[in-house]
């Protein structure tokens, strides 16, 4: 992915915090963010906490600086948390202070707040990320409070939904925008014809939040009408156990028909063929696996789930199908309406893929560095006043 024409003119030096780059959808925003800014000539450093395994590679070029105190950095004893939360703050701003960028892009929970924090004493502009419904990533009240003075003192605000903003007070929502996920660059392929195998596919994380318990059981209930589909779901996490052992029970009762294909390094090749596209989730911000799916051309069914990422992109019965949070019947009525019927499959999966209009990365991307490059020019103008 490179920069396109329309780039501003003038280059900037950005700083790009985040905890480290685990695979994960946010993690996927900032290895676009770092190679298209990178692109169009922006002085780009990546300033992570951590370095962890299975990580998304960083650009070629672009600088890497940990954040985390080292062990000889740590304090012991009962003072000892207070004391390194002040060490992160103060190593933070020594980075920034090494840096000296024109602008900060936090993304990511606690790391916003901390990037506004630590960019005081340097008066150094941020833009932070909210990636998901702030009940998520903010779950105490403490954090709560603090995610609000962090986003009432930081120069902009960017979300994945509109919805969520609407969770915001007028001054903050005042420093809010709403900028397109970017997909990636794989899964830009030509969609598979149709029609297509009779596989209903997931891909996510295995947790309770992604509930493909309700997914299994909504599923199994189409087994007398259609004993050749499948149900497929790529992924790992804590729920694992369970869900195998549901996958077990179910398969004993109604045939063969539900599997879990765990991790995946493929997810295109893995679903591209399918003919349905499955998202059960209660929360969401702007789900990647959904946006992938919609441009491979798959029917996509996802929950009408707060913070409104899949409402934000699916057109009800023009480009996928809306159910209700927890709603199995309403599940399992949309998956035999799709079942039944190839034809509104392949509507639909036509439909999903104009996605790419809006988050095709160079449409994206481009989105992001004029809005970025307007809060670095807004910072110097009120500078020179």
């Amino acid at each position: 992915m490179t920069a396109g024409q329309n780039t501003p003119a003038k280059k900037y030096r950005a700083a790009l915090y985040i905890s480290s780059m685990t695979r994960g959808g946010a993690e996927r925003v900032m290895e676009n963010l770092l190679s298209w800014l990178k692109g169009a000539g922006w002085d780009v450093t990546l300033v992570t906490q951590y370095r962890r395994e299975n990580e998304y590679p960083v650009p070629v070029g672009v600088p890497r600086i940990l954040s985390e105190l080292t062990p000889e950095e740590i304090a012991r004893g009962p003072l000892g948390r207070l004391l390194n939360l002040r060490r992160r703050i103060r190593k933070l701003e020594k980075i920034w202070d090494q840096i000296r960028p024109d602008l900060i892009v936090a993304f990511n929970g606690k790391n916003n707040i901390m990037a506004v924090r630590t960019s005081l004493r340097g008066n150094y502009p941020v833009a932070v990320f909210a990636v998901s419904d702030p009940s998520m990533e903010y779950p105490t009240g403490f954090e709560q409070f603090a995610s609000r003075w962090a986003y009432r003192h930081a120069d902009g605000v960017i979300l994945t939904t509109h919805r969520c903003m609407e969770q915001y007070d007028a001054g903050i929502r005042a420093r809010m925008t709403v900028l397109p996920t970017p997909l990636a660059e794989p899964f830009l392929s030509k969609p598979a014809p149709w029609p297509r195998q009779h596989r209903v596919v997931a891909v996510g994380r295995l947790d309770d939040n992604k509930n493909h318990a309700m997914m299994m059981r909504a599923f199994a209930e189409t087994a007398p009408e259609f004993p050749g589909w499948t149900l497929e779901i790529y992924g790992d996490g804590e729920d694992r156990a369970k869900l195998t052992e549901l996958a077990e029970r179910l398969n004993r009762e109604k045939g063969q028909r539900i599997f879990l294909r765990g991790r995946t390094s493929d997810v295109p090749a893995a679903i591209r063929s399918a003919a349905v596209f499955l998202l059960c989730s209660e929360i969401e911000g702007m789900p990647n696996s959904l946006l992938e799916a919609m441009s491979l051309g798959l029917a996509v069914v996802s929950t009408d789930c707060p913070c409104g990422g899949p409402a934000e992109v699916i057109r009800d019965g023009e480009n996928g199908l809306l159910i209700p949070v927890g709603d199995t019947e309403a599940l399992a009525l949309a998956l035999l309406r799709l079942m039944r019927d190839e034809q509104l499959r392949e509507r639909l999966g036509r439909a999903a893929v104009r996605i790419r209009d809006t988050n095709a990365p160079d449409v994206a991307m481009k989105s992001w560095e004029i809005y970025l490059a307007g809060l670095v020019e807004k910072n110097r103008n009120q500078t020179d006043l």
